[in-house]
């Protein structure tokens, strides 16, 4: 079998290298056109377009993502306006995501996850900014691709594609195209639509950070924060700022004491804790007590037992700020991530893959993370259910890092991604004897 798969391995790397021109146009025409998580509507109709095309059969809706399980939905006008941007490629999509299945008789069934959702950052306008200096920077206010999931999606057709054309691996494939991702909010609802309960197999894979070179990989990525993202709501009373104070409850100034408490929360020794309050948004009038307030904030612990502390203390902040100041207070969880564990023998068959390849991959055992991330969902569902999982880290991203105005991904990438998925799946299907 390693012989037969080896020369196979060699055959997927050229074709996914011959295949990189067309990749690269894929990535730069979902660069153009980023879509926040919960809004992918044109990205989700690009992906179930081209896998129909490809053979598989698509799931779409309910049937991939359970509807009572969604967190942190966007406004009413939000999803209007990204359907009406979306044009025709949203016809039929009742909700973002997609699952395409590809089987080829008895076997194994091998589930791979790709993101789908851009960040809430304005992209740089700089003339030096490769996006920019070659006209496919974001085509959209407040929002690009920040964290290479244009790159993942591209890599996901790029391996359907692969496997497509292979007619010689046996079991089923489950392509995962993932909604919202970023603040934890899309795969809990997958899972719930039980995408992966047949899995025998899981694995994902992100663009690394600066210190992972194109030609890298890290088998395992690991020190996964557990995460918490909460809105809060403080209402309480309006009242003439000068002429009547008394008679107001504060909802601005609740929400500010809060702030200054969450970041005063102590910290665990026995792990990393970190807070953050990213948004508050109050008051109408300079003369007017302020009557409601909104504020989005996040807690991470360095284990799920920690965040739960973490995530427990804030309550206690918010529930203190608002009596003192004689207002009410409504809290949501909009997200959550978890923590979760490769399987070592899903290591070994990636460091095989690898060091097989014709491409001359540097391999690292693992590296962290770094944040939060919610295919650990998927992770720990396979695993409940006695299979394995894998979350490994490829090399390509430019030196800026993640989340930022000027991220972008060495394109070559592509197909280093892409073969590396579609060996996968060869691998695990025990296919090339």
């Amino acid at each position: 079998m390693t012989q037969g798969l080896t020369e196979r391995l060699k055959k997927i790397a050229e074709r996914s290298e011959r295949k990189l021109p067309a990749l690269t146009d894929i990535r730069r025409g979902l660069h153009r056109h980023p879509e926040a998580g919960w809004t992918e509507f044109r990205t989700t109709g690009v992906v179930v377009n081209r896998l129909r095309e490809l053979g598989y059969r698509v799931e779409t809706g309910s049937a991939c993502v359970h509807p009572d399980a969604v967190r942190g939905w966007p406004e009413d006008a939000v999803v209007r306006e990204s359907r009406a941007q979306a044009g025709d490629l949203a016809r039929d999509i009742e909700v973002p995501g997609a699952v395409g299945i590809l089987e080829r008789g008895d076997g194994p069934t091998v589930a791979l996850r790709f993101d789908m959702d851009a960040t809430e950052v304005s992209e740089s306008d700089d003339p030096a900014h490769p996006p920019v200096a070659q006209g496919f920077a974001s085509g959209r206010p407040a929002v690009m691709h920040a964290c290479g999931h244009d790159a993942h999606v591209t890599i996901g057709l790029g391996a359907a594609e692969l496997l497509a054309e292979d007619p010689d691996w046996r079991g089923r494939v489950k392509l995962l195209f993932q909604p919202a991702e970023e603040g934890g909010r899309g795969a809990h609802p997958m899972v719930e639509a039980g995408v992966v309960d047949d899995a025998d197999y899981f694995a994902c894979l992100h663009m690394g950070g600066p210190t992972l070179p194109l030609g890298e990989v890290a088998l395992e990525a690991t020190h996964f924060l557990s995460s918490v993202k909460m809105e809060a709501r403080f209402r309480g009373v309006a009242s003439h700022a000068g002429g009547a104070p008394e008679r107001g409850r504060n909802a601005l100034l609740a929400a500010c004491q809060a702030t200054l408490a969450l970041h005063s929360l102590p910290r665990n020794g026995q792990g990393a804790t970190f807070v953050n309050v990213g948004v508050l948004n109050a008051g109408t009038g300079t003369n007017v007590v302020p009557s409601d307030a909104l504020m989005k904030y996040e807690v991470r612990g360095g284990t799920d037992e920690i965040c739960e502390l973490m995530e427990e203390g804030a309550r206690r902040c918010l529930s203190g700020a608002a009596t003192l100041q004689g207002v009410e207070v409504e809290t949501e969880i909009t997200g959550r991530t978890i923590g979760a564990k490769s399987d070592n023998e899903m290591k070994d068959h990636l460091a095989w893959i690898a060091g097989s390849s014709p491409v001359d991959f540097r391999v690292h055992d693992a590296r962290p993370l770094g944040g939060g991330e919610d295919a650990t969902y998927f992770m720990r569902r396979v695993q409940e259910r006695g299979g394995k999982s894998l979350y490994f880290l490829l090399g390509g991203s430019t030196p800026t890092g993640h989340h930022t105005s000027t991220f972008d991904v060495d394109e070559r990438a592509l197909a280093h991604g892409a073969m590396l998925m579609a060996g996968m799946v060869l691998r695990l299907t025990g296919s090339g004897a």
